[in-house]
């Protein structure tokens, strides 16, 4: 093309487009980086044209049709003040009607991000270690063990078996010592007690194992309560729903039994400043979009707790938009075919993700979960918990002792008044 201006109008619209900001301003600030800033340069390399960048600030860049009149990207492609517009343009009607599109190189997914699920208690991670059925066999269990012991010391005689294992409640005290492995007082002393006793406490050290080694898990990451997952529960839920006008025709209002529920903005950018900032919204958003965008509302101190559904809601196929009749498109076309061959939209948008290192705004509690963590208090507090449960536990214990002791006291006082009384009226 021996160096031909090729007139690309573009808006912010990170990934695709990204302007760097000025003074927390985009206005007279160029394009810079974008994976369809690196597509249309190495385009514009390839056909030998040189490119001219056509910066948009709008905050609609997309364009409208107002009184006739075409705005933003679609009116400069219309009103000739550019030969393509970029920015993250997506299949519709509409442009298929008016103007004339290239062939895709890059899909992105639209999914649902709702708040994250909270966090579940720390001191509740020891009940979390078995399911409620091992809880229940695990104290059964002791049970058994305790008859089992004093069955056996009863079918012996006094001298072989000791009298501390003919006390049911010795038994009890003994099998739950071998759970939490502390000595007993006293030994078996005849081959079956000490067979079984050797086999209880195989099986403790078992149980004792597995119990330690989940429950130093579950202090570290006590997990996260049940979160919304799919449009039913969040059609149940009472999160706001905010859509940006293109996603707005994707969700059915119908569901929703308070339409108010449902609000519609202008660009994804807004949807994204309120689910930053309150913590009862869900929106519908692209994927690369928010690993780009979300990076901006990113507080290093506090996580963006958003949780993107698992299933995606539609691909979104992303293709550069041109005037219909425009003699550049089977040219740019083949471009775009060896590109798309070569993998270099992914390269391109992997270089940009990581060069800015935004991919950390879409990590997991999970991933942030990585490597060695210092124990503090706060990871202890089920132990805390059991621990104030047992004090709590042994001093009813004790008041119980003391009033049963002085009931007891008072009781046999009142039966020797009693019988002296009776002494006294015999004579």
């Amino acid at each position: 093309m021996s160096g031909c201006p090729l007139r690309v109008q573009v808006a912010h619209f990170p990934p695709y487009v990204i302007f760097q900001k000025d003074n927390n301003s985009f206005e007279d600030v160029s394009p810079s980086i974008g994976l369809d800033i690196d597509m249309i340069r190495t385009i514009a390399e390839v056909l030998n044209m040189s490119l001219e960048l056509v910066p948009l600030y709008d905050t609609y860049p997309w364009g409208k049709m107002i009184n006739g009149t075409w705005f933003g990207l679609r009116g400069g492609l219309m009103y000739g003040r550019a030969d393509i517009a970029l920015d993250a343009w997506s299949i519709n009607l509409e442009d298929y009607l008016q103007f004339q599109g290239t062939e895709r190189y890059f899909t992105d997914h639209v999914t649902w991000y709702v708040p994250g699920a909270k966090p579940k208690a720390r001191w509740m991670s020891v009940g979390r270690v078995f399911a409620r059925d091992t809880w229940f066999m695990c104290f059964f269990s002791i049970f058994v063990s305790a008859t089992v012991f004093w069955s056996l010391a009863a079918t012996h005689s006094k001298f072989e078996a000791s009298h501390k294992y003919r006390n049911i409640f010795n038994c009890f005290s003994d099998s739950w010592a071998v759970v939490l492995g502390v000595s007993v007082p006293e030994i078996p002393h005849n081959a079956s007690l000490r067979l079984f006793f050797i086999s209880w406490v195989i099986y403790s050290l078992s149980v004792s194992n597995i119990f330690q080694t989940f429950f130093i898990s579950y202090l570290i990451d006590p997990g996260l309560e049940h979160g919304i997952n799919n449009i039913d529960e969040l059609v149940d839920s009472e999160l706001d729903i905010i859509l940006s006008v293109f996603l707005s025709p994707f969700f059915d209002e119908n569901l929703l039994k308070n339409p108010n529920r449902r609000r519609i903005v202008d660009t994804p950018y807004e949807c994204l400043q309120n689910v930053a900032n309150k913590s009862n919204v869900a929106t519908m958003l692209s994927r690369v979009y928010f690993m780009s965008a979300g990076n901006e509302f990113h507080d290093p101190d506090k996580q963006l707790n958003l949780s993107p559904f698992n299933e995606d809601v539609f691909s979104d196929h992303i293709f550069m938009l041109l005037k219909r009749g425009n003699c550049l498109l089977d040219r740019i076309n083949e471009v775009i075919f060896r590109l798309v061959e070569a993998g270099l939209p992914d390269k391109f948008l992997n270089s940009i993700l990581d060069t800015k290192g935004q991919c950390s705004v879409s990590r997991t509690m999970e991933d942030l979960n990585e490597g060695y963590v210092s124990m503090t208090v706060s990871h202890l507090q089920s132990a805390f918990v059991l621990l104030c449960l047992g004090n709590i536990l042994s001093v009813i214990a004790f008041i119980m002792e003391i009033l049963h002791k002085k009931w007891d006291e008072r009781r046999e006082h009142s039966a020797h008044i009693k019988k002296r009384t009776a002494t006294e009226e015999s004579k």
